[in-house]
């Protein structure tokens, strides 16, 4: 049972990635709550300045996300450690960040942009 529990975790801390086997490292937990953080920045670097989400914009903001939590919560004493998580996490960790910034868009922005009467004309495009 304590295995099916862990093969469950695995696939159910970022949904839609099921691939069998992965088990998502002792930083991924840490990794999902510092993306919440972000939000600011997101805010102002990407969508106030874009008034939208064209997709070229919109995967630059994914790699955002990535580049500024990643190397904050990866960080072990051992190297290597660090560096296999985050290659084992790594497909996870851009899904998870993908339906982030979705989901704040759909939350936050396009609301935003409807109440100040502004044409959300460039929405989230998929990848």
């Amino acid at each position: 049972m304590a295995g099916q529990e862990q093969a469950m975790h695995g696939v159910t801390c970022v949904g839609a990635v099921q691939r069998h086997g992965w088990k998502p490292s002792r930083f991924f937990a840490e990794w999902k709550e510092s993306v919440a953080e972000i939000k600011g920045e997101l805010l102002m670097q990407y969508m106030h300045y874009c008034r939208g989400m064209p997709a070229n914009i919109r995967l630059e903001a994914i790699d955002h996300i990535l580049r500024c939590t990643m190397p904050v919560v990866y960080v072990s004493d051992d190297r290597g450690e660090a560096t296999e998580a985050m290659y084992n996490d790594g497909d996870a960790m851009r899904e998870y960040a993908t339906r982030f910034l979705d989901e704040f868009w759909d939350d936050y922005w396009k609301p935003f942009l409807t109440k100040h009467h502004v044409s959300a004309e460039d929405p989230p495009q998929s990848l």
